[in-house]
């Protein structure tokens, strides 16, 4: 592939906004948007914080859309899109990119890509600033429109993806505290004194039910020092503390003894900024080694005679804590607060049963749980679009050879070389990318694709699952739960896995299969099924696909969910429509409990990537909620999240133009089944 490193000023036309010189008279409604740094987002410019009046807009220069705005001080490399004619502020740098040379989505997120080197060109003064002959002279790897397209087009869709799942974590964190303000109303009210009228507070102070200690370990190297994973200030957002985020320091022995964190310790800041102070993060899991927390945090450790950490931690979020601890914190000249004994001590706790506690913990770790598994999904995000970035920045330090056709029209072989994450996601030699199942432990792809792949482009050391396409009901294979997989253990090595899927423990019955996915198998999270496996070599012939040797091997009869439906239940399913019979199909496949917009990818991956026709995630709520009614689906409260459509722009609404809210729902086993 041909890639030309040309400059800015060569490729588009580019300015700086003005700012207008009376702001009283030239902001307000009638006008334009006016655009500052804080609205660069990595994405369309749709809303601003400001407008201009149509006096302002005389005196500002307007960028028509489809400019790129780039942030030139302060923070440097902040960029984003007109959607429509806008002003953008002096402190932004307007790109209109020549559309026969660099295509505008294409040029923001080159820029994007290529933020370091740029930063690196910025000034520093009183603050930095990129000077703007600066920017012209910068030059950035101009490939062919269509690879430009191409490039745009998949890291447009992993920015929505990722912006989707930052807004899911946010929300999940909302809503895990609207779930304990719910569920202690009362109690809560006592403490804060409104409740019927009370002006005087109750409860328990926090020092009756909790360890505390403020002062916490200092980094110190020597010979007598020791390596600890470092809790401090930045691994604090009033959240769980994943251990991979934590850094390793070196404390003194001593230390690291005297400060040391276990599982469910609470560590609190304790010296900071007026709104910093007070946050704080709970451990979920125990470290890998020894962790200790910082000089100026402090732990807060449940006596669990008395308090449950999750409800403990809770509390800890509510607001009336959070203006309690920056009501009596001390403040000094430098703009600092720190937190003192006397009032972590005297901290109400509210009075509720331990068996409450208990309870309202069980359900909130599940709000951390589903928020990790949020989590990982972006870090997977992240990884493939810094993968992308990766191959622009490439394109910006080398030259191309001459006849390179990686990513040619002709070929969607070559659009991406075939490579894999362990454990996390895989591009497969078709451009697909695939993620990891964590609960079944291997890649999930269309069956379409085994058609393409050799079994030496699989990824190495991976199970690799081939989904069957989906069947109606009166199909003897509908809901069929074995599988075959396929895993490549070396340049000549394969193995063949059969997934046999087995009962365990219904009713209370024990037996051979049920010990053996105790102890060796993958069992669903309701527990009423699983697989146990069976392996064995596999010398396949030079070329031969993946699916043809798929289609060479017979699955066994087996188990399956399908045969515990009454009879009744099972005629009534063969008379829903395809569509509603292959929503009902993925619950009888699924391992663990699925929400609906699970449920529509899911259907598209087994439709080799295509929607169904003329079906959306709405039908996949109206055929749920369906099949909840006829008793086939059990309904499990889930978190109260927004979807969004798969741009990420666009929240799906109800009738009443509320957010719709995800639900989690289970696969039913009705009394009375025919086995």
């Amino acid at each position: 592939m041909n890639a030309k490193r040309m400059r800015l000023s060569d490729v588009a036309n580019i300015y700086t906004g003005v700012n207008p010189k009376s702001p009283k008279t030239a902001f307000g409604e009638g006008g334009c948007s006016w655009v500052m740094v804080e609205d660069l987002k990595q994405t369309a410019v749709a809303q601003t914080a400001r407008r201009l009046t149509p006096e302002g807009m005389k005196r500002a220069r307007i960028s028509p859309a489809g400019t790129i705005f780039f942030s030139r001080t302060g923070t440097i490399g902040k960029v984003g899109i007109a959607k429509e004619p806008m002003a953008p502020s002096n402190n932004i740098i307007a790109v209109e990119f020549r559309r026969d040379l660099v295509l505008p989505l294409y040029g923001m997120y080159c820029l994007a890509a290529l933020r370091a080197e740029l930063e690196t060109a910025a000034e520093i003064s009183v603050y930095r600033s990129l000077r703007l002959e600066e920017f012209r002279r910068f030059q950035i790897p101009v490939p062919d429109l269509e690879w430009q397209r191409r490039a745009a087009e998949k890291l447009e869709i992993l920015h929505g993806a990722a912006e989707e799942q930052r807004k899911n974590l946010a929300d999940i964190q909302e809503a895990s505290q609207a779930f304990f303000m719910k569920s202690f109303s009362a109690a809560i009210e006592a403490v804060i004194g409104k409740a019927a009228g009370v002006d005087k507070t109750e409860g328990v102070p926090l020092s009756s039910a909790a360890e505390l200690k403020l002062n916490g370990a200092l980094k110190k190297k020597g010979l007598d020092s020791a390596a600890c994973f470092y809790v401090s200030t930045p691994q604090l957002d009033n959240w769980e503390i994943p251990w991979d985020t934590v850094p390793v320091k070196e404390t003194d022995a001593l230390s690291a003894e005297r400060y040391q964190l276990q599982r469910d310790d609470i560590v609190m800041n304790r010296v900071n900024q007026e709104n910093r102070v007070g946050k704080c993060g709970w451990l979920l899991e125990d470290p890998s080694g020894p962790a200790v927390f910082a000089q100026n945090t402090l732990l807060i450790r449940a006596n669990r005679k008395k308090v449950r950490p999750g409800f403990l931690f809770a509390w800890l979020l509510h607001p009336y804590v959070r203006q309690y601890l920056q009501s009596n914190a001390r403040r000094s000249t430098s703009f600092q607060c720190r937190l003192t004994q006397e009032a972590l001590t005297q901290l109400p706790l509210p009075e509720v049963p331990l068996e409450a506690q208990r309870h309202f913990e069980t359900e909130y770790r599940a709000y951390f749980a589903y928020a990790r598994n949020s989590r990982r999904a972006l870090e997977i995000l992240e990884a493939q679009q810094n993968a992308w970035y990766d191959r622009i920045r490439r394109l910006a330090q080398e030259e191309a050879a001459a006849g390179e056709s990686a990513f040619s029209r002709g070929s969607r072989a070559e659009e991406t070389p075939a490579s894999y994450e362990k454990g996390r996601y895989w591009t497969a030699p078709s451009g697909g990318v695939f993620f990891y199942d964590t609960q079944l432990e291997c890649f999930q792809v269309p069956f379409q694709e085994g058609f393409a792949l050799t079994t030496d482009q699989l990824p190495q050391g991976e199970d690799v699952q081939f989904l069957p396409p989906l069947r109606k009901a009166d199909d003897p294979r509908y809901g069929e739960l074995s599988h075959f997989r396929l895993r490549r253990e070396g340049p000549e090595g394969w193995r063949f896995i059969r997934m046999e899927a087995a009962a365990y423990r219904l009713d209370g019955e024990t037996g051979e299969a049920a010990d053996l996915l105790e102890r060796e198998g993958l069992l669903s999270e309701q527990e009423d099924f699983g697989y146990i496996r069976h392996e064995g070599p596999l010398c396949p012939h030079a070329g031969e696909t993946a699916a043809e040797l798929l289609m060479e091997e017979e699955i066994l009869d087996g188990y399956s969910r399908l045969s515990r439906l009454p009879g009744a239940a099972a005629s009534f399913l063969r008379l829903l429509s395809p569509f509603q019979q292959a929503v009902y199909e993925e619950f009888l496949l699924s391992m663990q409990p699925l929400t609906c917009h699970m449920v529509e990818n899911q259907m598209e991956l087994r439709r080799n990537r295509t929607p169904f026709p003329e079906r959306g995630l709405q039908d996949v709520i109206a055929a749920v909620r369906l099949l909840e009614n006829a008793g086939l689906l059990e309904f499990r409260q889930g978190r109260e999240l927004e979807f969004q459509t798969k741009d990420g722009r666009d929240r799906i609404l109800d009738h009443r133009g509320r957010p719709v809210g995800i639900r989690i729902w289970l696969w039913a086993a009705p009394k009375g089944g025919r086995t």
